[in-house]
């Protein structure tokens, strides 16, 4: 079964074997998440344990079976001081607003950054360039199942007082304009098929 692994350092060899991780359903996790997972068991979205966890372990590295990130809050990722991205994380990319917490992130992922985030309902998402992907339906079952082979991907939704600012007539005619959004074409295209490729791949 293929799967999509997200490392910010390679992998370790398949029979690593380390005295402060701990074999659990077939995967490993540090030792140290072990109180933690088992209150996420009994509750997917308790969102209180995921901020006292990420409090109480800022900097460690946790791993799962296909994912392998640094434990930290808002204030330890690219966007230190940008609480209106959590806003944004919460209000504008999912169907519904939902309530998240940021459980860590994922340095050096191609260059960029994923931040890790555990919703309300205990669905764990990773948001990188305007996009959450869904890897999977809470984190126990990340511990247990890996991340889902075909992460749901989820974009920005613009309001209708966005699309209203400018019509397409207003700025068709902006040699400027038109180079940034055939860049932005570029780039969203090239990252949709690297994330394919990566599926692919694993």
């Amino acid at each position: 079964m293929p799967e999509f692994k997200i490392y910010s350092t390679p992998p370790p060899p398949p029979n690593d074997k380390k005295p402060n991780h701990t074999e659990k359903n077939g995967s490993k996790h540090n030792q140290f998440a072990t109180d933690f997972l088992e209150k996420l068991k009994q509750n997917p979205g308790d969102l209180s344990a995921v901020s006292s966890f990420v409090k109480q372990h800022e900097g460690k590295v946790f791993k799962a079976q296909d994912l392998s990130m640094r434990v930290c809050d808002l204030s330890g990722t690219d966007y230190m001081g940008q609480k209106y991205m959590l806003d944004s994380w919460q209000n504008l990319y999912l169907p519904k607003k939902t309530k998240m917490e940021v459980l860590g992130a994922v340095d050096n992922y191609f260059g960029l950054q994923l931040v890790v985030l555990v919703a309300e309902d205990g669905h764990v998402f990773a948001y990188e360039e305007e996009r959450m992907f869904l890897l999977s339906s809470s984190l126990p079952e990340l511990i247990k199942n890996g991340i889902d082979e075909n992460p749901k991907i989820f974009e920005q939704e613009k309001s209708d007082e966005e699309d209203n600012d400018l019509s397409d007539d207003d700025l068709s005619d902006d040699d400027e304009v038109q180079k940034i959004r055939q860049r932005t074409r570029d780039f969203v295209n090239s990252k949709s098929e690297e994330f394919a490729d990566m599926l692919k791949f694993f």
